[in-house]
């Protein structure tokens, strides 16, 4: 990533002069935050196919029914239909 290439030259500046115990705690945030930055992607992955899914599951009946309901019903209604 082109986020973690420019931060890494300015953390390189900064962390020469600190002390090295809050270089190594710092580092270790920067670590956890990319794991976290890793799990809310395949969190936002998965509900977006989820979303995708139940919209296929919901619309794909309903544009179904639109076709085949009124056909269903005229053929369901001809049988009582008076010969007058």
């Amino acid at each position: 990533m082109v986020r973690h290439e420019s931060i890494f030259v300015l953390y390189s500046l900064i962390l020469t002069s600190m002390d090295p115990d809050i270089v190594q705690r710092f580092l270790d945030l920067e670590m956890k935050l990319d794991a976290i930055y890793a799990s809310a992607e395949k969190t936002r992955k998965y509900f977006q196919w989820a979303l995708i899914a139940t919209a296929i599951l919901f619309l794909l009946p309903l544009i179904a029914m639109m076709f085949l309901l009124p056909s269903a019903i005229s053929s369901i209604t001809s049988g009582y239909s008076v010969g007058i």
